[in-house]
């Protein structure tokens, strides 16, 4: 009976955080830039606790593999880039890889965002943890 309580409670204020506010909890996540130098936790992801789903959120390259993108981004220059939004169940880097991306248009907490100018990066001056700080400034609001 006391679990049933406890549950309860639980759902209702999850229901009571979500109704006070969109985002109720977020973390920036580390993560590698390169699958062969796991050291290397450049990358950041903002992981989401929006009502009852954890939405995954970066800034990335469209190409990110292609050698000419690599080239370009190591010579300062811009590459064509997306936001991409995640739905997952915990934050793994298995269950967050295999996941595909929702379209941004849906996701209600993006709309304070400016997406048209996330649509290129530029390693120096525009990049994933540039973009981080804005989407949490959004959040902050």
């Amino acid at each position: 009976m006391e679990i049933y309580m406890i549950y309860r409670m639980w759902i209702f204020m999850m229901l009571f955080c979500c109704a006070m506010s969109t985002v109720s909890k977020y973390y920036i996540q580390k993560t590698p830039i390169f699958h062969f130098w796991p050291l290397l936790k450049m990358h950041h992801i903002v992981l989401v606790n929006y009502c009852n789903d954890m939405l995954a959120i970066d800034f990335t390259p469209i190409n990110q593999t292609h050698p000419e993108t690599l080239i370009k981004l190591a010579l300062g220059q811009n590459v064509p880039a997306e936001i991409r939004v995640r739905k997952i169940k915990e934050w793994n880097m298995v269950e967050w890889s295999k996941a595909s991306s929702i379209d941004i248009k849906t996701v209600s907490i993006l709309d304070d965002l400016d997406i048209t100018k996330w649509t290129k990066m530029n390693l120096y001056r525009h990049n994933c943890q540039h973009f981080i700080k804005e989407l949490v400034k959004t959040f902050d609001r």
